[in-house]
């Protein structure tokens, strides 16, 4: 943008670049490119030609895009695994089961080390396994805590997500007083 830059000399080949001023904080692509035409050497050649070096500034955080909803509820079999997506791409060993919880009935967390956490995509992981720990009948919460939970700059994930479903296998009773009349093939 043609702004004035501090320059700081480390060695005869080495100098450093300081006081950028007002460095945008924005997300996105930046170049800094130094341009060697009208600098000297000490016996007066001039320089030639121009280095660029291009960053990427990442400073949002992603944040749980959706946690998957659970179509049949009242059910009564397991759900085997659920996705959660992110906003954009997180290291994938941030995400682990200490990001989550599951109670039944308002009690405990009862993810144990059978329930497996499987990266689908950059932004997109299955929690499965989830049948060992929500076969008995009651309300669950599934919950998403992703505090620890980081982008590929180190951004921490802001925000969590639940889903929640009922697990009944109680069968109804039988109808009873039922009869049935046989027709007469009139309607």
């Amino acid at each position: 943008s043609g702004a004035v830059v501090g320059i700081q000399f480390l060695t005869p080949k080495t100098y450093r670049i300081t006081q950028f001023g007002p460095v945008p904080g924005a997300n996105g692509v930046y170049r800094l490119t130094v341009n060697a035409t009208g600098v000297t050497d000490t016996t007066g050649n001039p320089g030639v030609g121009e280095q660029t070096v291009t960053w990427v500034m990442d400073v949002a955080p992603p944040r749980i895009a959706s946690l998957e909803e659970i179509r049949t509820n009242p059910r009564n079999i397991v759900v085997p695994s659920l996705d959660v997506e992110f906003s954009e791409p997180i290291s994938p060993a941030t995400f682990t089961r200490a990001d989550l919880s599951l109670t039944r009935n308002g009690g405990p967390n009862i993810i144990d080390a059978r329930v497996a956490i499987t990266q689908l995509s950059p932004t997109l992981f299955r929690i499965t396994d989830l049948r060992w720990v929500s076969c008995a009948e009651g309300t669950y919460v599934l919950t998403v805590n992703a505090g620890g939970v980081v982008d590929l700059a180190g951004n921490e994930v802001s925000g969590s997500a639940s889903v929640s479903w009922i697990m009944d296998t109680t069968q109804p009773p039988t109808p009873t007083g039922v009869t049935i009349t046989p027709g007469t093939g009139r309607s």
